[in-house]
């Protein structure tokens, strides 16, 4: 089963970036979208979207339209019920790509003039045991480290992410967001991270 969506998501996939495209959904959400690779993931997300509920990305704005022009509150928030609904469902599977799943499906209906009213759903996980540390207790554990464990700590202290994926960046990750002439650069992680937040008085 898994094979045969991995093969409609890649053909669906190629009618979005053909030039042909048939869908002027997509193409306007492609001209928003800030580089081929990020691109890709966008795309790929939209199309298991799509083939998920059997529907178009052209058909998902038209809905959508049809939706926002009806008296019934129910009516109104079914794009928001169904995009949601699909969040929980991945959150069971792979918890650190959901979010991002849903954000760029939530950017497809934005850059079509249909934005979701959904606010972000909760997916941190904060655990007991677990122990952010303020600035100063990191400025302290910099001074005792070399320049490279000084670099993990402190891209670590930044994003919140996983150490094991923070250990994973390689230069494909980071390459093309270091070589854009915007500054200043965000760095995205490929292995896409669970954040785990907690206020802490200094």
């Amino acid at each position: 089963m898994t094979r045969l969506l991995d093969s409609q998501v890649k053909a669906m996939v190629e009618q979005f970036v053909a030039e042909d495209c048939r869908f002027e959904s997509v193409t306007r959400w492609r001209n928003t979208l800030r580089s081929k690779r990020y691109e890709r993931f966008c795309l790929v997300d939209l199309a298991k979207y799509c083939i998920k509920f059997n529907i178009n990305p052209d058909e998902l704005v038209a809905e959508r339209i049809q939706q926002s022009k009806s008296d019934d509150p129910r009516v109104r928030s079914q794009a928001e019920d169904k995009i949601l609904a699909h969040h929980k469902e991945l959150v069971q599977e792979t918890p650190g790509k959901a979010i991002c799943a849903y954000r760029r499906i939530k950017s497809f209906y934005r850059a079509n003039y249909v934005a979701l009213q959904c606010r972000d759903p909760s997916y941190t996980i904060q655990r007991e045991q677990d122990y952010l540390a303020t600035k100063e207790e990191t400025r302290k554990m910099c001074e005792l480290l070399d320049l490279e464990a000084k670099t993990y700590l402190l891209v670590l202290a930044e994003c919140c992410g996983r150490s094991g994926a923070v250990a994973q960046l390689t230069w494909a990750d980071i390459g093309e967001e270091l070589n854009s002439d915007k500054l200043p650069a965000k760095i995205w992680l490929k292995h896409k991270v669970k954040v785990s937040r907690k206020s802490i008085s200094p």
